[in-house]
């Protein structure tokens, strides 16, 4: 599209390369919030940014025989990946390829020295590090801890500043005004953050709104604080037995599932039950090793021929009964008798534990239900804001500083395993390989 506002002769002409910008839904390309947020600002503030925007001159225009197919002006593929055939036969890292992760060094030159050492040729790098050391090295330099606190620092102040908008919504507030005022926020404060591109983490955010802080909002808009901690029935069947609500955000009760919308049990339980919860997960890794010691015994004397074989039942368990019954048989020797001894004790063990899991797994849900009416405002307010929406944000833009540093690290990765060894070196090494496998087979009289 064109905008042929205020044309005149000769006049520039803006381009935007957007073609990147979107995500798949089934066969369709949909734009995200990112995307519109970043085509528009492109547009309204004409900013210039290498490969997707820039002001292209009327001369310009005029030199391509004014086509206006945008890859003429704009490049915004990626850069070739080339392999170098003289790194290959002689050694060493080509500038080129470490020099295309400026922006990482520009952040963090300290770790490129750490990384990579010079080489007697000219363009290229010596590698010194081996590549299964290489996540290892970059996170545990001094540089990429100043990089992460710098990000928690930019993050730290933008919460500081919405956190009250958060705290502070009433009933009849508009949903859609806090997450303009924040998103914004967030847009304009990760707009200084090295290496984490500010639309990334503003449609982090807005992706966080959309599937779970919207409903939040709306709830409390409407009926208030309060009703955050209502729990409702979802529906009264349930499948099995098993209590699930410590990962989910609904628990179970006499095959009731209960739901909270806004407040989830499992915030309940880390910030009033977290001893509760420890016994419970104690409790469940004790019932988990007996059950692996079992399982050990029956692999190791299950087998035909072996000391529990005549204990299992016709399917192949080993259970209470069966063991019982096996104890109880004339013909049992003194050593398997000693085994099935060791399986009743361990089993009963299990079952106790078990027993504990299931007590202290009722205990904590007792706990939690009686707790929802008790909530105040401003436990609610604490879980909700500070135990949930910014928690899960935190998460969000650590999983973005994640994956940048996972980027540096393949890279880094990919071209120390790529020429940290030269075409010689390797010819050597696969000559001592075939010698010392054709000695072998000579020692063991295959002689080729």
């Amino acid at each position: 599209m064109l905008d042929k506002s205020a044309a005149c002769a000769e006049r520039p002409v803006f381009m935007i390369d957007a073609s990147r910008g979107f995500m798949k839904d089934g066969n369709k390309n949909r734009l995200r919030e990112r995307d519109i947020h970043k085509i528009a600002d492109a547009y309204t503030r004409q900013a210039e940014l290498p490969g997707y925007s820039c002001l292209v001159p009327y001369a310009e225009i005029t030199r391509n025989d004014f086509n206006l197919n945008i890859p003429r002006y704009i490049d915004g593929s990626d850069p070739e990946d080339l392999q170098d055939i003289e790194a290959h036969l002689k050694g060493g890292v080509p500038n080129r390829d470490i020099d295309l992760l400026a922006n990482f060094w520009e952040v963090m030159p300290g770790i490129r020295a750490t990384l990579f050492g010079p080489n007697p040729r000219p363009g290229y790098s010596d590698p010194l590090v081996e590549p299964e050391e290489v996540r290892t090295t970059i996170r545990n330099h001094p540089e990429f801890g100043a990089f992460r606190d710098r990000i928690h620092a930019i993050l730290d102040g933008w919460a500081g500043q919405n956190a009250p908008l958060m705290d502070g919504i009433q009933v009849g507030d508009k949903p859609k005004a806090l997450i303009h005022t924040i998103a914004e926020d967030m847009l304009t404060r990760f707009a200084e953050a090295p290496l984490i591109d500010q639309y990334e983490a503003y449609q982090r955010l807005m992706a966080y709104w959309a599937e779970v802080m919207q409903d939040d909002v709306f709830i409390i808009a409407h009926d208030g604080w309060e009703a955050a901690k209502e729990l409702r029935e979802a529906r009264k069947e349930v499948d099995g037995n098993k209590v699930k609500w410590l990962e989910e955000a609904d628990l179970t009760v006499n095959k009731v599932r209960l739901v909270a919308d806004v407040v989830p049990p499992r915030l309940i339980v880390a910030h009033f039950f977290p001893q509760m919860q420890q016994e419970l997960e104690d409790a469940q890794a004790k019932a988990e090793e007996l059950g692996r010691e079992i399982e050990e015994l029956v692999e190791e004397h299950g087998a035909e021929g072996g000391l529990l074989a005549d204990a299992l039942t016709e399917a192949g368990k080993l259970t209470a009964a069966s063991v019982k019954a096996r104890m109880k048989d004339s013909a049992v020797e003194p050593e398997e008798a000693k085994l099935l001894k060791q399986v009743a004790k361990l089993m009963t063990a299990e079952t106790a534990a078990k027993k504990a899991v299931k007590e202290a797994e009722e205990a904590l849900i007792e706990a939690t239900l009686k707790k929802y009416p008790d909530l105040t405002q401003d436990e609610i307010r604490s879980l909700v804001v500070d135990d949930k929406w910014l928690t899960d944000i935190a998460g969000l833009i650590e999983a973005e500083i994640e994956a940048r540093t996972e980027h540096l690290t393949a890279r880094v990765r990919v071209l120390t395993e790529r020429y940290g060894h030269t075409l010689r070196e390797l010819t050597e090494n696969f000559g001592a390989l075939e010698s010392k496998v054709a000695d072998l087979l000579r020692a063991m009289g295959f002689a080729q």
